[in-house]
């Protein structure tokens, strides 16, 4: 994997801890974790083919939400998040190389 993909998979791994701590709405992190597979160079289909199935869990959880005007997630939403998320999680950590100590620090 080269290294601009490298660095858009930390940004994804970075956009979700954000959202974990609440500093990005879900919306937020739907869009960005799309915009940031786009734009990834190097071609994996059956790997972006999993993102997309736990993404669109995000999505669709999201515009259920909206749809019923729900102002506060309920459980079973939290729960689909929640999954959804480690997830993708998963998929990333299998693409990217084990970082350093070195590199570890530099971040």
């Amino acid at each position: 994997m080269n290294a601009y993909d490298q660095r858009q998979l930390r940004l994804m791994i970075d956009k979700i801890n954000r959202f974990k701590k609440d500093t990005i709405s879900l919306r937020f992190l739907i869009d960005d974790l799309n915009g940031l597979l786009e734009v990834l160079e190097e071609s994996d289909d059956n790997w972006k083919r999993q993102f997309r199935i736990f993404w669109a869990d995000l999505e669709i959880t999201y515009a259920v939400a909206l749809f019923k005007e729900k102002k506060v997630l309920d459980a079973q939403d939290v729960v689909r998040i929640d999954n959804a998320i480690e997830n993708i999680l998963t998929l990333i950590q299998e693409k990217l190389p084990p970082q350093s100590e070195k590199d570890s620090e530099d971040q």
